[in-house]
């Protein structure tokens, strides 16, 4: 058994997108002494499956960044620690430790230095409390119209940054900035959770856990010379003030080959006017959503979005034919770690199929994360509120 070829790979696979340097996670697995230092309480958590946070059924759908073991994955890795977690070769050889070097890459761009990157002011995180949603109307600066191919959100502080979510809108606000728990910005869905205009480009949100991701080869969406970028920021508090500026980094096709395909954004979501209050200490309150699609269309990935007593969210696709087909099932919903599942092979759904959200949330005091069972919960974007969200991505077939 190979540290570097059985277990780093599966490290870098299923643990990396958090345990990194400045992540959501408690320690960052930056190298194999890490890993030894951590290895007893990584073998605890692999046992009682609280990591990794993929959080869904194995048994349902196939998916680039499942961020699940397999029980082969599981034993393989129990068979390493129990052998005492061993490196590869002899000490003071010069092998290079493939969690370093995934490390050293992860601290670059995705995609190499991007075509253009959009600064965004400092924004002041107090020690304590919580913090007002902020949201930025920011001129994008671009000299023409662009077609953009991938998109990443580099936080300047991951460790207080809990998700940012981006979308396009005219120069006219660009400049502003507002705070707090407005009708405009907390109280409502944001552009980005669908019904977007597939010719408009859409950007890679930041959610904990999550990666940036490229469009598919001659797909894309335009930024004109005019755009504004909004970007809608929550951040969490560590005990300590800090400044957070942060950088969306924007690729492009070259000017000359635009690309011929479109990404759609689209939304099973309940929205605020058809949200049900969670009464006191309820442990199993359902909810659902459903979107009907209105052509054919292939299917790219999916994120479900929740707050803290979110506990399970499932997605179904009820074909025309009456056939129901599981797409997702996330069974132990976790807040802390949001991902947007990529489906190792785009699926087809044709026209008339209903995509169903169907959710469950626990405001009772057997959920841990629950701020306080004993309030009303009504819909809201901040975390102490709750909504019902599966964002997906797709691509229309004309």
């Amino acid at each position: 058994m190979s540290y570097s070829k059985d277990i780093a790979p599966l490290l870098i696979k299923n643990c990396l997108g958090c345990h990194r340097a400045g992540g959501v996670a408690p320690f960052a697995m930056d190298s194999w002494g890490v890993v030894l230092g951590w290895s007893p309480m990584i073998k605890e958590v692999l046992l009682t499956k609280r990591m990794p946070p993929g959080q869904i059924d194995p048994a349902i759908g196939h998916f680039k960044n499942g961020r699940t073991l397999s029980s082969t994955e599981i034993t393989t890795m129990m068979r390493w620690i129990d052998a005492g977690a061993p490196q590869d070769g002899n000490p003071g050889d010069d092998n290079k430790d493939p969690l370093t070097e995934f490390v050293k890459r992860d601290n670059q761009w995705a995609f190499g230095e991007p075509d253009h990157i959009v600064e965004l002011p400092p924004q002041t995180v107090p020690a304590m409390g919580s913090p007002d949603f902020s949201e930025l109307v920011l001129p994008i600066g671009l000299q023409t119209d662009r077609w953009l191919r991938a998109s990443q959100f580099m936080p300047g502080d991951k460790r207080v940054l809990h998700h940012a979510e981006l979308f396009i809108a005219s120069t006219q606000s660009a400049g502003t900035q507002s705070t707090g728990r407005t009708p405009s910005s907390a109280n409502a869905l944001p552009p980005y959770y669908g019904a977007s205009d597939p010719n408009t480009a859409t950007f890679s949100p930041f959610v904990p856990g999550d990666e940036p991701m490229a469009w598919p080869n001659n797909t894309g969406g335009v930024i004109t010379k005019d755009a504004a970028l909004v970007v809608q920021l929550h951040y969490a508090t560590i005990g300590r003030e800090v400044q957070d500026k942060s950088r969306l980094g924007l690729w492009f096709y070259d000017e000359a080959t635009p690309p011929q395909d479109r990404m759609a954004i689209e939304c099973t979501c309940l929205a605020p006017t058809r949200w049900k209050t969670i009464p006191p200490r309820t442990a199993n309150f359902k909810a659902q959503a459903t979107l009907t699609l209105k052509k054919d269309a292939y299917l790219y990935s999916v994120l479900p979005r929740m707050h803290y007593r979110g506990s399970a969210i499932r997605l179904d696709a009820e074909r025309p034919s009456g056939e129901v087909e599981p797409l997702l099932n996330v069974a132990k919903y976790n807040y802390n770690w949001q991902i947007n599942y990529q489906f190792l092979v785009p699926k087809f759904l044709p026209a008339g199929t209903k995509i169903i959200a169907s959710a469950r949330y626990d405001n009772s005091s057997r959920n841990t994360f629950n701020p306080d069972p004993s309030q009303k919960v009504v819909w809201g974007r901040e975390s102490f509120n709750e909504e019902l969200a599966a964002v997906f991505q797709l691509k229309y077939v004309d």
